[in-house]
């Protein structure tokens, strides 16, 4: 893979600061990816890339596995390119066409994930001034009249960091 610029070296230097294994891990990266994507931008990789090439990779596994009928693992690795993508959109300061981009797979990644959960988590959209208010519903299997929850976590990650503890609220 082709490396950065000796100038883009800082950069590198203070994304890994930043995003440490634990907050790599903690919001839905499978551990092999967060240790890739971190060994590549510490041997000079650029880490959007790097990001999005992990994400690929688990897409790819994720349609692999759906079509050889195995619903759960491909299930995980939408869930786990969705937080590849998060991560490597996070990585991207402003709102350019890339960062829009790695951000709309990302989101889809997520919505192909849910989609496979045993009780569909639905994407939800309203409008709202000048742009729109999104979030994911998900419902429990009972049929009666639940409490309501309704997590706010964000404005990029919270899919893949609030998943676990909004499913265990669901149930």
């Amino acid at each position: 893979p082709e490396l950065v610029a000796d100038d883009r070296r800082a950069e590198l230097d203070a994304l890994l600061r930043a995003m440490p294994l634990a907050r790599l891990s903690s919001s839905g990266m499978e551990y092999a990816d967060a240790q890739n994507l971190r060994s590549m931008a510490a041997a000079g990789v650029d880490w959007v890339k790097a990001g999005a090439w992990l994400a690929e990779r688990n897409l790819r596994l994720a349609k692999k596995a759906l079509g050889a009928g195995h619903r759960i693992t491909a299930r995980t690795y939408f869930r786990y390119a969705s937080a590849c993508f998060r991560f490597a959109q996070n990585a991207v300061p402003t709102d350019s066409e890339i960062k829009k981009r790695l951000y709309r797979s990302m989101v889809v990644a997520f919505a192909d994930a849910a989609a496979l959960d045993d009780r569909p988590v639905e994407h939800w959209n309203t409008q709202y001034e000048d742009g729109n208010i999104c979030g994911w519903l998900m419902r429990p299997s009972a049929s009666v009249a639940s409490p309501l929850v309704i997590v706010l976590g964000g404005f990029d990650g919270w899919r893949e960091e609030h998943h676990p503890g909004a499913t265990a609220l669901v149930e």
